[in-house]
C-alpha cells in the first residue's frame, strides 16, 4: 500500500472514531507480492521505510523522505490523527525481527489466528525478552476464534461445518506458495518468511473438525468449556488483551450475537478476575 495514502486513510478513521482505533501494521502475506507487483525479497526495505513514512506523515506537518523504494519532497498528509502523537501500534506476525523492533518502539504485538497456539510460543517469548532489554512494557494480544452454545454437543454440532471452511478457506492461499523445493524454502526464508515454510501448514487445511478442536485452532463448547481453555492460553501466553472471532465461514448473525452474548456474560467476569 502507498504509505502516503494509507497514512492519511487511517488518519481519517482515527478522527472519526474520536480516537477509538488501534493501528496493525504487518508486511503482508507473502502470495501477495507477485500479484501485488511487489518482488518479495524487497519486501522487508518496503515494509520499512513505509513504517517510517506513517509516523512522518501523522506527527509532522509536512515532511520528506528519501528511501530506496519511496521518495517524497515536501509533502503534507491529512488529516491528522485524533491521538497525539499516534494511534497506538501492533506489530502483527510471527516474525522475531519485527517484534524485536516492535519492544523497542513499545508498541504492542498481535498474534493467534486459525493456527495451533504453540507456533506463537517462541515470538512471544522473544518480544517479551526484547522488552526487557528495552526498558519498554509488553503488550500482547492473542486473537482466537470461538464459537459458544448453552450446550456443549449443540455448540460442536453448529459449529462443525462452519470451523472445517473457515480453517481450509485460511490455509489456502498458504499453500499455494508452500515451497516444493530446497531453493523456494530457501528464497522465502532468506525473504524473512520462515513461518510459511513450516511443515505444520499443509497439514492444518486436511485436518478433520476433531483434530481441529483437539488442537485448539478454534475453541467450541459451552461457556465453562471455552472459558477454562481461554484460561489456559492466558497462563501459557500472558496476553493483555484477548481479540475473539465470533463471526466467521457461513455462520448466522444470530449465532454470532450469542457467542459475543455468552462471552460477555459468564467468560469476561471470569477472565477478569483471573486476571485482574
Amino acid at each position: 500500500h502507498n504509505p502516503m495514502v494509507l497514512a492519511g486513510e487511517i488518519a481519517m478513521v482515527d478522527q472519526l472514531t474520536k480516537g477509538r482505533l488501534e493501528c496493525g501494521v504487518g508486511r503482508g502475506h507473502p502470495w501477495l507480492c507477485e500479484p501485488g507487483n511487489v518482488v518479495m525479497e524487497e519486501s522487508m526495505d518496503r515494509y520499512i521505510e513505509s513504517l517510517e513514512i506513517l509516523q512522518l506523515a501523522w506527527t509532522e506537518e509536512r515532511f520528506s523522505y528519501s528511501g530506496k523504494h519511496y521518495n517524497v519532497k515536501d509533502i503534507s498528509v491529512v488529516p491528522k490523527p485524533y491521538q497525539k502523537p499516534h494511534p497506538k501500534i501492533f506489530q502483527v506476525g510471527t516474525s522475531a525481527k519485527w517484534f524485536t523492533m516492535a519492544a523497542q518502539k513499545e508498541w504492542g504485538i498481535v498474534v493467534g489466528g486459525p493456527a495451533p497456539s504453540f507456533v506463537f510460543n517462541e515470538p512471544v517469548k522473544v518480544y517479551r525478552d526484547a522488552c526487557a532489554d528495552a526498558g519498554t512494557s509488553p503488550y500482547v494480544g492473542f486473537i482466537k476464534a470461538l464459537y459458544i452454545h448453552e450446550d456443549s454437543a449443540t455448540a460442536h454440532k453448529e459449529a462443525r461445518e462452519s470451523v472445517e471452511k473457515f480453517v481450509r478457506y485460511n490455509v489456502s492461499p498458504q499453500l499455494t506458495i508452500f515451497p516444493k523445493t530446497d531453493a523456494e524454502r530457501e528464497r522465502m526464508e532468506n525473504a524473512g518468511y520462515k513461518f510459511y515454510t513450516m511443515d505444520f501448514m499443509p497439514t492444518i487445511g486436511a485436518m478433520s473438525y476433531d483434530e481441529l478442536i483437539e488442537k485448539g485452532i478454534v475453541f467450541v463448547g459451552n461457556p465453562e468449556e471455552v472459558c477454562q481453555q481461554l484460561i489456559d492460553l492466558y497462563d501459557d501466553f500472558g496476553f493483555e488483551e484477548l481479540i475473539i472471532i465470533s463471526h466467521f465461514s457461513d455462520l448466522k448473525r444470530e449465532q454470532c450475537l450469542r457467542t459475543q452474548q455468552l462471552f460477555a456474560d459468564h467468560i469476561m467476569p471470569v477472565l477478569r478476575e483471573h486476571n485482574p
